[in-house]
């Protein structure tokens, strides 16, 4: 950096044709392994789905074995709750328990789809990348150094790897 202006990189170009990337990215490689994509979302929502449920059970089992007052869980049939406040409280005990369960292993499943999501796409577009490399004219290579060409490719794929592992995965579970 020279003069406090910015080294134009000869990929700079290239990266600015490149129209909506993520998009491109989704569609190229990602269309592949939408079943992966899908499962981790799925999973994702019925694990939050699980999370929800402890709460909610406490909250009966407080009213209705030690509060004296309904206890009124929306969605369980009332034919399946028991009648008694010993059995009510292990009801809910039971249910506490297999909702963190439940949960954990929803968890588990989203991380392991989205980990499979995420390492077949950057398998494909390595192996495009790959292949494209072998593909061009030595004259593209005229007027850049060996090292710049591999740190474009080894930064980009780690930074789209990072992306692809953590914050997409971080996004799906926020949302």
């Amino acid at each position: 950096m020279a003069d406090g202006f910015r080294e134009e990189n000869p990929f700079d170009a290239y990266r600015e044709r490149v129209d909506r990337p993520l998009v491109r990215l989704f569609r190229e490689y990602g269309s592949a392994e939408w079943p992966w994509f899908v499962a981790g979302v799925l999973s994702n929502l019925f694990g939050r789905a699980a999370s929800l449920v402890p709460p909610v059970v406490l909250g009966a089992a407080i009213d209705g074995v030690f509060g004296g007052g309904d206890y009124d869980l929306l969605f369980l049939p009332d034919a399946w709750v028991p009648a008694g406040d010993a059995e009510r409280f292990w009801f809910s005990a039971a249910l506490i328990a297999g909702a963190f369960v439940a949960a954990a292993l929803f968890t588990w499943i989203w991380g392991v789809t989205m980990n499979f999501f995420a390492h077949n796409v950057m398998h494909a577009v390595r192996v495009d990348t790959f292949e494209k490399m072998q593909s061009l004219d030595m004259t593209f290579f005229d007027d850049k150094q060996t090292g710049e060409v591999m740190s474009v490719l080894n930064n980009d794929a780690s930074n789209l790897e990072v992306f692809l592992d953590n914050a997409l995965s971080d996004a799906i579970r926020i949302a």
